[in-house]
This record gives C-alpha cells, sequence and structure tokens, in this order.
C-alpha cells in the first residue's frame, strides 16, 4: 500500500508536458529471461534457484515516465527429501517434496533518465502477485502414505533497476534487476531482454 502511495503522485506529476521535444507515448513489448533466487517459507534455509522467462509491456508517458505491466513464469521446480515428526503425534514422516516458482504479474511506474545518446537507466516500482505451487508425497514409519498439492498466490511490491541500450529508434536491449517482497515469500530476479517500440 506504500508503494502505491508513492507511486500516485509520481505518475500524476509525470504527465505533464515536459516539452514538445521530451513526449514520446509510444508503446512497447518485450521478451525476457534470467533467473530468480527464492526465498521464504516454502524453502528453509536454502534459496531456490529458477530460471524465468517473461514478457512486458508498456506505454511511455513522456520521456521519462511510463507505466508497465510484467508477466514471468518459472520454467523449473526445486526438488528435495524432506523428513520431520509431527509434534502432536511424535509420528515420524519421510517423503520427497517439489515446490517452484509459477508466475510472477505487476505493475510498474518507471522512471528513466538518459545516460548517454543510447543509452537511458530506470527505476521501477511495482505492485506484484507471486504464485507459488508444489506437491508432496510422505510416509510414516508404520506404512501410513499421503500426499498433497498447495497453491498460494501472495500480494506484494517490488523494486528495481536497470539499463536499456537503444540499438535504433524501434529496438532496444534490456538489462533488469528486480527486488519483490509478497508476504512471507521474497525473490530477486535479474534478466536481460529485448523490446520493439512503436
Amino acid at each position: 500500500m506504500q508503494a502505491l502511495k508513492l507511486l500516485l503522485p509520481v505518475t500524476l506529476f509525470s504527465t505533464f508536458p515536459v516539452g514538445l521535444d521530451a513526449v514520446a507515448q509510444d508503446f512497447y513489448v518485450e521478451g525476457n529471461a534470467g533467473a530468480a533466487s527464492m526465498g521464504g517459507r516454502y524453502y528453509g534455509d536454502d534459496d531456490y534457484d529458477a530460471n524465468i522467462l517473461g514478457l512486458r509491456a508498456g506505454w511511455n508517458i513522456n520521456s521519462y515516465f511510463a507505466i508497465e505491466g510484467e508477466y514471468l513464469f518459472g520454467l523449473n521446480d526445486h526438488s528435495e527429501t524432506i523428513g520431520y515428526i509431527n509434534p502432536e503425534t511424535e509420528v515420524i514422516f519421510t517423503g520427497i517434496e517439489e515446490y517452484g516458482l509459477d508466475s510472477i504479474q505487476g505493475v510498474f511506474g518507471k522512471i528513466s533518465v538518459p545516460a548517454g545518446p543510447k543509452l537511458d537507466v530506470f527505476m521501477r516500482l511495482g505492485y506484484v502477485t507471486i504464485n507459488q505451487d508444489g506437491t508432496g508425497y510422505n510416509v510414516s514409519l508404520d506404512g501410513t502414505e499421503f500426499s498433497y498439492d498447495y497453491s498460494d498466490a501472495d500480494p506484494g511490491t517490488a523494486f528495481g533497476m536497470g539499463a536499456a541500450y537503444n540499438l535504433n529508434d524501434t529496438f532496444y536491449l534490456r538489462l533488469d534487476a528486480t527486488r519483490y517482497d509478497a508476504f512471507d515469500n521474497e525473490s530477486d530476479s535479474l534478466t536481460i531482454g529485448a523490446g520493439f517500440k512503436f
């Protein structure tokens, strides 16, 4: 909620004209690939590294401010052997659990400034949802077997920064590092992508 309160005045301020030569008003779409380090209630003491693919689409309100949407999805799950004691029955369970990143969706406000003739650097702030799922199979020492699955969609905020290199007026390359913080699940992502402006 704090992120939205901060983003709203920045958005309103950025919609005012800053000169005819600075008005961009163009749309863009891009594809990207990279990796995310997941940490949270599902992953114990060790982070889970996910390979990710994604899409972004946005609107440059002017030369300095854009609104963009993002959709990332994980390509691999993490599998581990687990063992624990039920505190109520004191029965020992062992089994295998698989879990991973299903997707991340978000809406961002992005502020860009030129750092060279073709290079722009940016920061972005957004509201996101991290979707994760998993399955498990356990067996107790007395031979009792059971399986389960779960799926969570946790809302939160994200902050990122990066750079875009404009190959020409239409095509660009982008490097992005973003920190996602949703409930008690956290992720740091690094992606590289290519985009098209129209």
